[in-house]
């Protein structure tokens, strides 16, 4: 008897709520797995579920593998159901963290080739475009920094998972940018 009592109350899920089974076969399959997962998982363990499978329908989107919203929404949830919250985590997230350091070297590329523009010595109207740009990029490139980190963390909390393949960014960085790239810097 008093083991019915303690089975019931402790439940028969994975002790580590991140080995939870994600189920989600619809959005509304999603959303109700969720508000029940809610009860194990933390605040931020459910905040990082979420920046993850946003992520994952980000990458979806970006490659083109579905089109439209109905169609990217199903892709990602075949993508996350029956995988551990753990799973789901490092697919999103470790997606999330190439993005940004691709995005952070894309800056790099950036400032160094911006830095070889030279003005006329009596144009100082030009030069202080150039400074204020300079500013711009590299406070852009210390957000993302921290940003990476902040990702990192959220991986490391995650803890290592082995049933999910690491995906790897199919897109590829540009050796030397161009002066069409620099135009969203600021």
């Amino acid at each position: 008897m008093l083991a019915s009592i303690c089975l019931a109350l402790c439940g028969c899920g994975p002790s580590d709520p991140l080995d939870m089974t994600v189920e989600g076969t619809s959005q509304l399959d999603l959303s109700m797995w969720k508000a029940s997962a809610s009860q194990r998982l933390s605040p931020e363990q459910l905040a990082d579920f979420n920046e993850a499978y946003q992520e994952i329908k980000f990458e979806i989107m970006a490659e083109g593998t579905a089109s439209g919203g109905p169609a990217e929404e199903a892709a990602a949830l075949e993508k996350v159901n029956g995988k551990t919250v753990r799973s789901v985590l490092q697919l999103g997230l470790g997606r999330e963290l190439r993005r940004l350091e691709y995005e952070q070297n894309q800056r790099l590329q950036s400032i160094k080739f911006n830095a070889g523009i030279a003005t006329r010595p009596d144009d100082t109207r030009s030069q202080r475009y150039l400074e204020e740009i300079h500013e711009h990029q590299l406070q852009r490139l210390r957000d993302e920094a921290l940003e990476i980190e902040r990702v990192k963390a959220r991986l490391a909390a995650a803890g290592p998972v082995s049933d999910a393949p690491a995906p790897t960014m199919d897109v590829q960085p540009t050796l030397s940018p161009t002066k069409e790239s620099n135009s969203d810097d600021f």
